[in-house]
């Protein structure tokens, strides 16, 4: 029984482990200024904690297609972990993973900046007319919605 029951229980914890790691993103589309075609995790927005800081994933489709001398084939969609500072209307770059025309994966870097100090992870400031403002103002949104439901419940 013994020689039935590891290979089992290996096989159910590869499983396990691997369906853990995948990430569930609800997308939703984002209206901004340049008509850029650009999706925000809603997940992102709601489960933030909270702080003065958050993690956002954003997709962006591209075209034309972008072309990296670095990366083998063209790319047409890019997913990008953000981080964003309220504090200082500031984001950095967690994570960057472009896929092709099949939305299979070209490329991914994960930018090692988690446990830099925040003047280091957070260096691109954010510009009001750009896309990422939009993403702020729907977290003080939701946020504030949050709270509403929050007093409510009291």
């Amino acid at each position: 029984m013994n020689k039935t029951l590891i290979p089992f229980l290996l096989i159910l914890i590869s499983i396990t482990t691997t369906t853990a790691q995948e990430i569930q993103h609800r997308w939703k589309p984002l209206q901004n200024e340049m008509a850029k075609k650009i999706w925000y995790d809603v997940a992102s927005i709601e489960y933030a904690t909270d702080g003065d800081t958050f993690d956002i994933w954003l997709l962006e489709q591209h075209d034309p297609p972008l072309v990296f001398k670095e990366i083998d084939g063209e790319v047409y969609r890019s997913k990008i972990l953000y981080t964003i500072d309220l504090n200082t209307v500031k984001y950095g770059i967690l994570q960057v993973i472009y896929y092709n025309s099949k939305n299979e994966k070209l490329y991914s870097f994960t930018y090692p900046i988690a446990n830099f100090p925040d003047k280091y992870k957070y260096t691109y400031p954010i510009m009001k007319d750009s896309f990422l403002y939009t993403i702020v103002k729907e977290f003080i949104k939701a946020r504030k919605n949050k709270q509403m439901v929050n007093e409510k419940t009291k």
